[in-house]
């Protein structure tokens, strides 16, 4: 434990107790669901005999004097992540924070730990892409007075700054560019989209255009896929092939990156071409610069919706500046623009 009157940590608590540091966050932050009612009444101890105060934490965020800024992104290995966390870290560096990335490998209960453990390290602020509709735990942090910004996913119910992305004008540009290339048939492919508002807000905005410029709307066509089920796919893709009548002109729109890599890869295993056979397009284009994106690499090149992530990740980290040094201004929502980029996967005739 600690010796001279020097304050005991986290780290000597959970030495002294024999379990992990994240353990013990678990049991500041109320999760004692998540331990041995043994285990948590041998924390309670060691705290009660160390005179550990948690409070440690507050005195911190009030002054910002640890200037780090906890970074959780749902799947870390994405290149769409990648490029908003270049952005972000290096907008956080420019203000004189540094910024704690973690990755909640897109599930709840292991971002409630890393967020826990952000916590525990006394961040100024948390800027996270949640990766539950339902992560409503976050406004107990935001409650207790730690400023949270959300990445591209919304929480239900409640309201924080976020960085997200306008849909709705670029799903409309898509789909009338569909029907002019005279496809008769464009459905949608998602992962699971149920808990994820970033998903949830495509398809809203697939079915509105859809409405608009094809006057129909078809709630049975979203054909959900996981990506590391490749048989499950192309289960999908020939369901959706089998649904098409004669004289269809079928299209996929494909509700990000990895559902465009897989359904792209999809359709060639099925030996169909593009855009002849079927046309393949979809959103969260990215690229290392401005004229260099994944989709263009591609034969034939996908057309895409072009967001800009880099920009995401700017404005997460301004939000985040601004909420730091002001908590009760207005929660702030900052749309990042979104263009249409035409290539060869959806192009049946020359555009006019």
């Amino acid at each position: 434990m600690a010796k001279n009157g020097s304050k005991v940590t986290i780290n000597e608590i959970a030495n002294a107790v024999g379990v992990s540091k994240t353990t013990v966050s678990r049991y500041l932050n109320g999760r004692l669901d998540l331990m041995s009612e043994k285990t948590a009444e041998r924390i309670k101890t060691v705290i009660e005999l160390s005179d550990y105060s948690p409070s440690e934490y507050a005195r911190a965020l009030k002054s910002h004097k640890t200037r780090m800024i906890g970074v959780v992104i749902s799947d870390i290995e994405s290149p769409w992540s990648s490029s908003i966390i270049s952005s972000c870290g290096a907008e956080l560096k420019r203000h004189g924070y540094t910024a704690l990335f973690m990755d909640s490998n897109n599930k709840e209960e292991s971002e409630k730990d890393v967020v826990a453990t952000l916590v525990a390290k006394g961040v100024d602020g948390l800027i996270i892409n949640t990766a539950s509709y339902d992560s409503k735990y976050l406004m107990e942090y935001a409650v207790k007075g730690l400023p949270i910004v959300l990445c591209d996913r919304y929480i239900r119910d409640y309201k924080l700054d976020i960085a997200t992305f306008e849909p709705y004008d670029s799903m409309l540009a898509l789909v009338k560019h569909l029907k002019s290339q005279e496809f008769t048939r464009p459905v949608i492919f998602t992962q699971d989209w149920h808990n994820n508002s970033s998903r949830f807000k495509k398809i809203d905005a697939y079915f509105k255009a859809m409405e608009k410029v094809y006057g129909y709307v078809n709630k049975e066509d979203i054909y959900t896929i996981h990506i590391s089920d490749v048989p499950g796919a192309i289960s999908q893709l020939r369901k959706f092939r089998a649904s098409v009548k004669l004289g269809e002109k079928p299209a996929i729109i494909c509700v990000n990156t990895m559902t465009t890599f897989r359904m792209f890869n999809c359709l060639q295993r099925e030996g169909l071409s593009i855009p002849g056979d079927m046309g393949i397009c979809g959103p969260d284009d990215w690229g290392w610069e401005e004229d260099v994106s994944w989709a263009g690499i591609l034969y034939p090149a996908v057309t895409t919706i072009r967001i800009d992530s880099k920009e995401m990740g700017r404005q997460c980290a301004r939000l985040m500046v601004d909420r730091i040094k002001d908590n009760d201004k207005p929660v702030e929502t900052v749309e990042v623009p979104c263009t249409l980029s035409v290539r060869a996967s959806t192009l049946l005739k020359k555009e006019a």
